[in-house]
C-alpha cells in the first residue's frame, strides 16, 4: 500500500492493483485487495479464522461455492453475462447488472451458475460476525458525466473505495487537499486513527472518465468502534429522555 495524503482523523493509502495477491483453482483466479489479519494462513475458510476479506475473482465454471460459515458475504458483477446463485433449500437468485450489490449468509450452501459461455469477474467482501458488519455501496457521479464529483461522509472505522469503472482523482472534503489518483481497479484504504466526534469527515471522487463507478466498502467493528451502535444508543437515550 502506497501512503497517500490522510488527515488527522484518518490514515490513508493507496493499494495498486499490480499489488494484489493471486490464488486460484480449477476454474478461477482470485486476486485479493485486503485481508486481516495479514497473516492469516491460506487456504482462507471458515476452518482459518480470519476478520475480513476484500477480493477480485475471474470465474470461467459453475459450481459449488466455498464454505464461510460465521461470515457476511457481498457479491458484485463486474464483468460477463451474468450468474445465477442459488442458495440451499431453494432460494435463488439471478444477477446479470453490472455494479448491483448482493449480499447473503456465508453459513449457506451456495451454487453459481454462469449464465453465457464467458467467464465473469465479480468482487467479493466477507466480514466475520463476530469482528464486524459492513456494506458495500456504488458511488457514480451522473451518467454520462465527467464534471460532476460525488462527495461521501466517512462513518466508520474503516473504509475501502475500488474504482470499479475508470479513474478518479480523490480529495478530503474539508479541506480540498488532494489524497491521489485512483486508477481502474486500485483501491483506497482509509484507517480511523481516532473515535469520531459528532462532525463527520469526508472525501471527495473527481471522475476522469464518463461512466466512472467507485464501490464503497464500510466496515463497522463491534466494540468501541461499532459507531452505529453508539448512535443507536444515544437516539434510545433521547427518546427516554
Amino acid at each position: 500500500m502506497i501512503p497517500v495524503r490522510g488527515s488527522g482523523t484518518f490514515t490513508a493509502g493507496i493499494i495498486q492493483s499490480s499489488s494484489y495477491r493471486k490464488s486460484g483453482g480449477p476454474g478461477w483466479i482470485t486476486r485479493e485487495i485486503a485481508r486481516s489479519p495479514a497473516d492469516a494462513p491460506y487456504p482462507l475458510n471458515a476452518e482459518h479464522p480470519f476478520d475480513y476479506r476484500i477480493s477480485i475473482a475471474r470465474v470461467w465454471s459453475s459450481g459449488q461455492w466455498s464454505d464461510y460459515t460465521g461470515f457476511e458475504r457481498h457479491f458484485v458483477l463486474l464483468d460477463g453475462d451474468g450468474v445465477q446463485i442459488k442458495h440451499d433449500p431453494g432460494k435463488k437468485k439471478t444477477i446479470r447488472k453490472l455494479f448491483l450489490p448482493y449480499p447473503f449468509s456465508g453459513d449457506l450452501t451456495t451454487y453459481g451458475t454462469l449464465l453465457g459461455d464467458q467467464p465473469i469477474e465479480d468482487f467479493n467482501v466477507m466480514i466475520r460476525r463476530e469482528f464486524g458488519y459492513g456494506r458495500v455501496n456504488v458511488i457514480r457521479p451522473r451518467i454520462g458525466a465527467m464534471s460532476s464529483s460525488v462527495s461521501c461522509e466517512l462513518s466508520a472505522p474503516l473504509h475501502f473505495f475500488f474504482a470499479a469503472r475508470g479513474s478518479f482523482e480523490v480529495y478530503w472534503s474539508d479541506t480540498n487537499q488532494c489524497i491521489g489518483l485512483l486508477e481502474h481497479q486500485d483501491t483506497l484504504r482509509l484507517n480511523l486513527n481516532r473515535r469520531l466526534g459528532r462532525e463527520k469527515p469526508g472525501i471527495q471522487f473527481n471522475p476522469l472518465e464518463e461512466d466512472s463507478v467507485i464501490l464503497g466498502v464500510t466496515i463497522f467493528i463491534r466494540g468501541d468502534g461499532d459507531l452505529t451502535a453508539n448512535r443507536r444508543s444515544r437516539h434510545r437515550r433521547r427518546r427516554a429522555a
